[in-house]
């Protein structure tokens, strides 16, 4: 199967997400992780890892064995690269502290990462995120773009 875009992939999760049938866009971020390790699709990848956990299969149609190991590989990259990204240390740590167990790995030891992540964001003065920041980002930027109306609005 050839490498899809972000945009195609978009598209898949956006279809995906009306109808509960997110694993072939899950499919297609785990193939373009494979080779394109940059942080939109790590940042979709760990969020659909985290979600085939966090939600039951009937809901969102997917239904990877590996998720934990798969989230818990994409999380230690992106936290890598991406340290001090507000982004990435707001929707990291909420996703841990909502469903630590999507991680491969002790809940204790996810808790303490999730807690390490907001620690990083109230140290580098990260304010909230806008909704608007997941604005077009497919399923995860639907769930996140409703979060931070909820959680981080204003």
């Amino acid at each position: 199967m050839p490498q899809l875009s972000i945009r195609q992939i978009t598209s898949m999760e956006l279809s995906g997400w009306q109808s509960g049938a997110l694993q072939p866009a899950y499919d297609a971020l785990v193939e373009r992780w494979r080779t394109s390790k940059d942080r939109e699709t790590g940042l979709r990848l760990l969020f659909l890892a985290w979600y085939t956990v966090a939600e039951p299969e009937e809901l969102t149609g997917l239904g990877d064995p590996q998720s934990r190991i798969v989230a818990a590989g994409v999380f230690e990259s992106l936290h890598r690269d991406l340290a001090e990204d507000p982004e990435f240390l707001l929707v990291g740590q909420y996703m841990i502290s909502v469903c630590a167990w999507a991680f491969n790995g002790s809940e204790k030891e996810w808790e303490e990462r999730g807690d390490a992540c907001l620690d990083a964001a109230h140290r580098l003065g990260v304010p909230p995120l806008a909704p608007e920041t997941f604005s077009g980002r497919g399923a995860y930027g639907a769930y996140f773009e409703e979060t931070a109306r909820a959680l981080w609005a204003a």
